[in-house]
């Protein structure tokens, strides 16, 4: 017997009183039909409830994608700064000792003793050779800054992810 016919019957039944109230008042098979309704409109509830949840867990996938898209470009882009943060790193350190060097090419500072009295030590065979090397060492600058410049510490960076990559195996 289909549904619909179930609730043709219970309409033509005459029932007293509230159905719900009183469970001997309507017959088994009012009984029968006021139950499926009540299972469909729980399963329609139910349906909603999945579809919703269905939604919410396509929406969720969708979201974690983009999310585990943009964690892999922000791996990359860290990535790439700590490789142009290491070969920066290498350029200043040697551009330190690039003026270093021209640094130990001065003459010693004046002393002043606590009484007023200064003494500057100067040798004028030694000054000559001190210029001289101060000159050659400020006219390679340009050269040193170009070296500099074509020096990457790429291979470095490799050695290092291969030390990691070996520390994270063992």
């Amino acid at each position: 017997m289909d549904i619909e016919e179930l609730k043709k019957r219970l309409r033509s039944v005459p029932r007293p009183g509230y159905p719900y109230s009183d469970p001997f008042s309507v017959s088994l098979e009012g009984q029968a039909v006021c139950a499926i309704e009540k299972l469909q409109a729980e399963n329609a509830e139910l349906r909603r409830d999945l579809e919703a949840m269905k939604h919410d867990l396509e929406r969720s996938v969708a979201t974690s994608a983009e999310l585990a898209t943009e964690l892999e470009e922000a791996r990359k882009r860290a990535e790439i700064f700590y490789v142009e943060k290491h070969r920066w790193h290498a350029k200043f350190q040697y551009l330190i000792k690039v003026l270093s060097r021209i640094h130990g090419f001065l003459l010693p500072n004046v002393v002043q003793l606590p009484d007023g009295r200064r003494f500057e030590f100067s040798n004028p065979e030694v000054e000559r050779d001190m210029l001289r090397g101060l000159t050659a060492a400020i006219r390679a600058v340009p050269d040193e800054l170009e070296k500099a410049e074509e020096q990457t510490p790429v291979d470095e960076w490799d050695a290092v992810r291969q030390q990691q990559g070996d520390d994270a195996k063992g």
